[in-house]
């Protein structure tokens, strides 16, 4: 219910930003009612009610009781144009101008109805929000890192090596990994071990996780941040680059899941997958790069899902990063894209948060707007309300 409640405050708010940007977009004033045009009666709600009267893009007709446009009628009412119970309102557009600019009485219906709805969801959501973040959450968890030589990766072994964690973390580094180990022990890791290997070996993927598994004795936490990086050129025809994207950037996200889930289950712990924008929304030059975080989000996604109806205790976090200040990221954009990074010690602690509440999605970006924008609530709503056609008894009781 808490879920559903936030996904509606999201929907609400993106409506109100949506209706304000077409508004802009149109030229239009949306604290300026416009003059009624001829036979009108002064501004905004004036004379509500008249036969035939224009208000901005909208005519309001009077026409017998029946059971269509409830929301106009609730149109009417914000207006404070006179009505009973046998009139109804009917809307629709008046004349030029397209269907942009939905007018005053739009307006008023939103800030009289939608607006305190929107509160009351918020207040809901607030009210009922998961316990704040401690650190000594992550006390004596077991954690494996990947990608943890450098950048948000090694950023997120020292958090977690501050908070007293059991860390393994691995990269292709052996060198590198051995100076992260030793700075994790100095920060106050209850243990640091290291595994070098690449993820574009399937079986180095999979054994790992079972060497990890036994250094540790045992798996709270995998948190997924390896990633093949690509120059942000126009595609051509590379495909052994989209092949190589695919299978470091999500084939071997698979594996290490699958890897680890017993004992995930074992711990009801926790995946976090390190995503980017880019599984969010299509961008120009990172088609590859692209195409592997869309995978991510689509085959975590649903497998969220699954385990939700089947009742398997292990939370998946996909975690949505705009720009972030490590040096790979700076070295592919520069030149490129004119964006003010975040910082990756910041991104990296806002990770292991979300991870830790065992939160869906965490958006961490320079922008207040991105979690909004990209949190795509109608997306959500309709998987919430889709849930209801499955016929999932015969998983959950095998």
């Amino acid at each position: 219910m808490q879920s559903l409640a936030w996904e509606l405050a999201y929907a609400s708010g993106a409506a109100i930003i949506t209706f304000f940007f077409f508004q802009a977009a149109a030229g239009r004033d949306v604290r300026k009612p416009r003059e009624h045009r001829a036979g009108a009666q002064g501004r905004g709600c004036a004379g509500a009610g008249e036969r035939g009267e224009r208000k901005g893009l909208l005519e309001v007709r009077w026409v017998n009781r029946t059971p269509q446009c409830k929301a106009g009628w609730a149109i009417q009412r914000a207006c404070g144009g006179r009505g009973s119970s046998a009139a109804r309102t009917r809307l629709r557009p008046a004349g030029r101008g397209g269907l942009l600019g939905p007018g005053p009485c739009l307006m008023a219906f939103m800030k009289k109805y939608l607006l305190p709805i929107l509160g009351i969801f918020l207040a809901y959501y607030y009210y009922s929000a998961n316990e704040e973040f401690r650190p000594e959450m992550l006390r004596g968890k077991k954690v494996i890192v990947t990608g943890a030589s450098k950048g948000i990766g090694r950023e997120m072994a020292y958090h977690l090596a501050r908070m007293g964690a059991h860390v393994v973390v691995t990269a292709r580094s052996e060198e590198t990994l051995k100076k992260v180990v030793s700075h994790c022990l100095e920060l106050g890791a209850s243990s640091a071990h290291y595994v070098a290997g690449t993820m574009e070996d399937m079986t180095f993927a999979e054994q790992f996780v079972a060497k990890a598994g036994k250094l540790l004795g045992g798996l709270d936490m995998l948190i997924l941040n390896h990633i093949t990086h690509a120059s942000m050129t126009p595609f051509s025809d590379d495909i052994h680059l989209v092949r190589r994207s695919m299978e470091v950037n999500f084939l071997s996200y698979v594996v290490l899941s699958v890897a680890a889930l017993p004992m995930l289950k074992q711990s009801n712990g926790s995946i976090v997958v390190v995503s980017s924008q880019a599984g969010k929304m299509a961008n120009p030059l990172v088609a590859p790069y692209s195409a592997s975080k869309f995978a991510l989000d689509g085959f975590f996604s649903s497998i969220r899902k699954e385990y939700s109806v089947t009742k398997v205790n292990v939370s998946i976090t996909l975690c949505i990063l705009g720009l972030i200040d490590t040096d790979t990221a700076m070295t592919a954009v520069a030149g490129i894209l004119n964006v003010q990074p975040s910082p990756k010690e910041e991104c990296a602690l806002e990770i292991i948060k979300g991870a830790a509440l065992r939160q869906e999605e965490v958006y961490y970006d320079s922008s207040i707007l991105t979690s909004l924008l990209l949190g795509n609530p109608g997306r959500k709503i309709l998987e919430f309300l889709s849930l209801r056609h499955y016929n999932m008894e015969r998983f959950t009781n095998n």
